[in-house]
């Protein structure tokens, strides 16, 4: 599906509590862990003020998550009951209490038609396509060495240490054991080895790779340390890209502060790029006919259930259906290659073909191609 469920986390070997948190959810518009301390006069307004606080926090992480940067100042300010009006409902995972103060986690459910109302009316651009997740390979490049999954790549420790995933494009980071070890090597990884590529990725139920080679040098005249880095995204989507990218760092500054600094960066740009390509068109409505292969009832109720949840698709009209196939009427925004895109998310491939355009359930293989120069999704 969409995202990466406990089943996928079980069969890869991937804890739960270890994936980012956009992946331990099928919904885009659900917050998880939002913290809240609030200390006031007794317990029961700590906790009322407590819980208005929480929506607040979270409706502006869920802001972050669906709005490209550029557009943040466009969102409209809202109070605590504007906000609340915008819950569908919220959930206590964990509190604590004492006679004046209120600690709790939170997860919160926006209802996506209110947001999207208030999106559209303020006239903000928006996107909530969710990716599939990207496992992502830190490779360092320092005095003619490569280094992937040895303990002195800070490279990778820069990545390691990143935040959980909170945006719409959920990022891995494999855990750098025996079994890694076994599936890519960095010499591997650099070259962009398709097979070793595919067999790490099923293994974390991710669909992309993001390769980050970093090459390490030195500014002689600033005192200060500089990153060469190449940046491709590897999957069976759409076209694949490089960014080639440079960062220096201030005189004194450590290699440790830069590449911080730089995978930073590099995140968020893979994270903006995604919602730039994925951003909804209200203006741009379409109509494609597909022919949908399917085994049987049960196949065309699935596929059914898929469409429904992707945002870009207004309408799915059966137009007939037979016991092999379907021919459906979509309507939706946006572009055809945005469409092929929020289809495989959920697991649908969607090609044109001699006749016409032919709809399956299931991902297109997972296959690793050389990456054409251009921005990373």
């Amino acid at each position: 599906g969409l995202l990466l469920c406990t089943l996928a986390a079980a069969t890869s070997g991937v804890s739960a509590a270890t994936l980012p948190l956009i992946a331990q959810i099928d919904d885009v518009f659900t917050v998880l862990e939002v913290q809240v301390d609030i200390t006031a006069k007794t317990a029961a307004v700590a906790r009322e003020l407590a819980l208005a606080e929480g929506q607040i926090q979270a409706f502006r992480r869920l802001m972050m998550r669906l709005v490209p940067r550029r557009d943040h100042a466009s969102v409209p300010p809202l109070g605590a009951e504007s906000v609340a009006e915008l819950v569908r409902n919220f959930e206590v995972d964990r509190e604590k209490t004492s006679s004046v103060r209120y600690i709790a986690t939170l997860k919160v459910r926006f209802s996506p038609s209110r947001v999207r109302t208030l999106l559209r009316g303020a006239g903000v651009p928006f996107a909530e396509t969710a990716s599939k997740p990207v496992l992502v390979l830190p490779v360092l490049r320092k005095a003619g060495v490569l280094l992937l999954w040895d303990d002195i790549n800070v490279w990778r420790r820069a990545w390691a240490v990143l935040p959980q995933s909170d945006g719409l494009v959920p990022m891995i980071m494999p855990a750098a054991d025996l079994a890694d070890i076994n599936d890519i090597g960095p010499e591997q990884a650099a070259r962009g080895d398709e097979d070793r590529l595919r067999v790490i990725a099923a293994r974390y139920g991710a669909a992309d790779v993001l390769l980050a080679l970093a090459k390490q040098g030195a500014d002689p005249d600033r005192n200060a340390p500089t990153l060469q880095i190449t940046v491709s995204r590897f999957g069976a989507v759409g076209p694949d890209r490089t960014l080639v990218r440079s960062f220096t760092g201030n005189a004194g500054e450590t290699i440790e502060r830069l590449m911080a600094r730089a995978a930073i960066d590099l995140n968020t740009g893979v994270e903006e790029n995604w919602k730039s390509d994925n951003l909804l068109k209200f203006d741009e409505r379409r109509r494609l006919t597909a022919i949908a292969q399917i085994g049987g009832l049960a196949d065309w109720i699935e596929l059914r259930r898929r469409l429904r949840r992707i945002a870009f698709i207004q309408s799915s009209d059966l137009m007939s259906l037979s016991r092999t196939e379907a021919t459906i009427l979509l309507s939706y925004l946006g572009d055809e290659e945005q469409l092929i895109l929020a289809l495989a998310q959920r697991d649908l491939t969607l090609s044109r073909e001699p006749l016409s355009w032919v709809l399956r359930l299931g991902s297109a293989p997972n296959q690793a191609r050389n990456p054409q120069p251009g921005k990373v999704e």
